[in-house]
């Protein structure tokens, strides 16, 4: 098979729909979560309410996970569900093409 005939296969637009799906779900999540912790009273004042359930720990799991979706969305846009399945861990690494670069450097 010829190498750069991966650039020519057509987008699999729902492994892409999928994975975005998922990430908005979890940044949705996690933006309500965060702002139940952040509250204001009725000077304007910014208060810290208490959530036990949410530590830094959890902030990193749900953002890892929202990471984890749009990466896969850009990794596995070419693979159907299945295939895109098998390529799990591949899916979720930071993307190589160029013009992501410039967001994260390696």
């Amino acid at each position: 098979m010829n190498a750069n005939r991966k650039y020519h296969d057509p987008i699999c637009w729902p492994t892409v729909e999928f994975n975005l799906v998922e990430a908005v779900r979890e940044l949705e999540n996690l933006l309500e979560r965060v702002s139940d912790r952040v509250k204001q009273d009725d000077s304007g004042d910014v208060t810290q309410a208490f959530d036990r359930d949410l530590t830094e720990g959890g902030l990193a799991i749900q953002l890892s996970h929202a990471y984890h979706h749009l990466n896969s969305a850009w990794n596995a846009r070419r693979r159907p569900m299945p295939e895109a399945d098998r390529t799990f861990h591949r899916n979720e690494l930071w993307p190589r093409a160029a013009h992501f670069k410039k967001f994260w450097p390696r």
